[in-house]
């Protein structure tokens, strides 16, 4: 089954935002966005998944970092395939009420793709004379329940719905965080790495989108499409926990982070856009990183576990992949700083392997000290056997005068 839409009110708080250009406006195919307001602050809207290109926007094979290789369109959405359709020939069985759900990728034009075999591109006629986009001969469809992007709420609805892979296979893993039978409580720690993982993807997915489309590096645009795909995955977990535990989550990004933003609109040159979006994103990871730690090793309840770790996979990779731009100052990061419990526990250890050690010296220093003393001895002996009048000599003394009295 699929995960419920989200209400309205979650919706209207702004979970689909990316597309930050700045000369976006409201009227931009499925997928826009973000709209900036005065005084460079940032506002987050929501606009139906429509798409009235007049060309297919192009697929990519996207790595989650949770689920592997997928197919999203140009705007990061996951594209899903139906198993009750044929491949060969290419046949699509999703109709009328179907088809409104599971919208149909309309195929217009010249086709294209990155990261996918150009030949596995093909195109179907449906039963009301539209041309559908398929690969390697199975149909693709949009599903309207996923309200971000790289998101893959509809995964096995149904029993037969599925995000594509890149050959057009089916992705089997769901990477969703399962369900306790006992939810349980969170503390205020553990609402608060919920609420730092939502306004990190209220920046840093428009971030990503800024970088596939104003980046001068290569590798700066080519981060961009797993950054957004990740971040818009985080998101959804979030929004989904946050229902569970009754959580109120931001619609925004902080005033620091808008500001962060607005450095990036204001780059006066894509090299300054590069260094300003790998150095803000490096360091704000660095920093989330360090909160998600804690939480996964303090947190008394399950979910928020699992949650932890699988935040903690996407900010790894993304450290990482902002490292490869070779963009980062790693100088003009925060030096690490060990808090009181490390300090201790490092202590603890410390005091640990003295103990240990000075165990070991005192246990060889009783060993080569018993075995001087029976050397010792055993030489004293020997001294006291040799000697004039010694042991010996008395003994065969009292032999003699023995045999002479007899």
């Amino acid at each position: 089954m699929a995960r419920p839409k989200r209400s309205a009110g979650t919706v209207a708080a702004g979970l689909v935002l990316l597309a930050l250009t700045a000369a976006c406006d409201d009227s931009n195919s499925y997928g826009s966005y973000y709209s900036s307001g005065t005084n460079d602050s940032v506002r987050i809207h929501t606009v139906a998944q429509e798409s009235t290109a007049e060309a297919t926007l192009p697929l990519h094979a996207a790595e989650a970092f949770d689920i592997g290789r997928m197919v999203v369109d140009d705007n990061g959405f996951a594209l899903y395939r139906y198993d009750r359709d044929s491949a060969d020939p290419p046949r699509s069985r999703c109709e009328n009420a179907c088809a409104r759900t599971w919208r149909p990728v309309p195929a217009r034009g010249e086709l294209r793709a990155t990261g996918i075999d150009q030949s596995l591109l093909g195109t179907v006629t449906r039963s009301d004379g539209t041309d559908q986009l398929t690969l390697n001969g199975r149909p693709l469809y949009r599903y309207t329940g996923d309200e971000m992007p790289g998101e893959t709420s509809g995964h096995g609805a149904d029993g037969a719905w599925f995000p594509v892979t890149p050959d057009g296979g089916k992705v089997r893993d769901s990477g969703a965080i399962a369900r306790a039978e006992n939810p349980g409580t969170l503390t205020d720690t553990d609402v608060e790495l919920l609420v730092k993982v939502r306004q990190a993807g209220l920046w840093e997915m428009p971030s990503a989108t800024w970088a596939r489309e104003r980046g001068a590096s290569e590798r700066v645009r080519a981060i961009g499409l797993p950054i957004l795909v990740d971040h818009g995955r985080l998101d959804a977990a979030t929004t989904d926990l946050a229902a569970r535990f009754g959580v109120r989550l931001p619609s925004e990004p902080t005033v620091k982070q808008q500001d962060w933003l607005g450095e990036m609109r204001s780059a006066g040159s894509g090299e300054e856009f590069d260094r300003i979006f790998a150095n803000r994103l490096r360091l704000a990871h660095g920093k989330v990183l360090t909160y998600i730690a804690n939480v996964r090793a303090g947190t008394r309840n399950e979910t928020m576990r699992q949650y932890a770790s699988t935040g903690n996979q996407a900010v790894l990779r993304h450290i990482t992949l902002l490292e490869s731009t070779g963009l980062v100052d790693f100088e003009a990061l925060p030096a690490p700083v060990l808090d009181a419990s490390a300090t201790s526990a490092g202590a603890a250890l410390d005091t640990e392997a003295t103990d240990v050690f000075l165990g070991v010296v005192l246990a060889v220093f009783v060993s080569g000290a018993t075995v001087l003393l029976l050397w010792l001895t055993r030489q004293s002996r020997r001294r006291k056997a040799a000697a004039p009048g010694g042991a010996d000599d008395l003994t065969a003394t009292t032999e003699s005068g023995e045999r002479t009295h007899a």
